[in-house]
């Protein structure tokens, strides 16, 4: 859908490692949709460390300036994505603690308002 072209998940392991991270995707015929996984335990660090946005760059193909990252905590998501020069998302359909103090170059509110964000941002 417009210049939206791959898509990678840049996730710390908290409580599921990446394999079941994967498993999990695929169980819900989801997995297929991704062409990346940046995942912490894979990584060797969590986010907001530059490793996990390059990681993912690395796996598209592409330019991390290229990439927009969505993510629902502005320290972790938003901040180290923008310090790598990418353009940023917080998500705040499961929590809006971020909302009124986010750097974020868009604020997304509901799963379907994210395309037309990313391809607003990507133009």
């Amino acid at each position: 859908r417009g210049l939206f072209r791959a898509l990678c998940s840049v996730s710390a392991t908290l409580v599921t490692p990446a394999d079941g991270l994967r498993r999990l995707l695929d169980g819900h015929g989801l997995k297929q949709y991704f062409q990346g996984f940046a995942i912490s335990d894979e990584v060797g660090y969590s986010k907001p460390h530059a490793d996990m946005f390059l990681s993912a760059a690395r796996q598209l193909g592409v330019d991390v300036v290229e990439m927009v990252h969505v993510g629902d905590r502005d320290h972790n998501d938003i901040n180290g994505s923008q310090a790598l020069g990418m353009k940023s998302v917080v998500f705040t359909a499961t929590s809006d603690d971020d909302k009124d103090a986010t750097s974020a170059h868009d604020i997304c509110e509901r799963h379907a308002d994210l395309p037309d964000i990313i391809d607003g941002l990507a133009s």
